[in-house]
């Protein structure tokens, strides 16, 4: 189980950073699919949110970087398995 869940974070990390990921499918997408069942050809490579098992909370983490202001910035969100908000930051 430990192991699907860090393959499955690899692939959703590699999907989210792909140059293309709202193009279409290309050929190594498609290798990669393949080879780490990420999607199948008929689905859209859009990944979207995906709510915890029951009983569980999910924390989505996003940053950004800006050079020009030399600053950083976070936001967290936490959301139990029916997607409902539970806390921000």
């Amino acid at each position: 189980m430990v192991v699907e869940r860090a393959r499955n974070m690899i692939t959703d990390w590699q999907l989210a950073n792909a140059p293309d990921v709202l193009a279409a499918p290309s050929h190594s997408q498609h290798a990669m699919a393949a080879n780490t069942g990420a999607f199948t050809p008929h689905q859209h490579n859009r990944i979207s949110w995906q709510p915890p098992m029951p009983g569980r909370y999910k924390c989505n983490i996003d940053a950004a970087f800006s050079s020009h202001y030399n600053r950083t910035g976070i936001g967290i969100c936490v959301r139990d398995s029916e997607g409902a908000f539970l806390l921000a930051k």
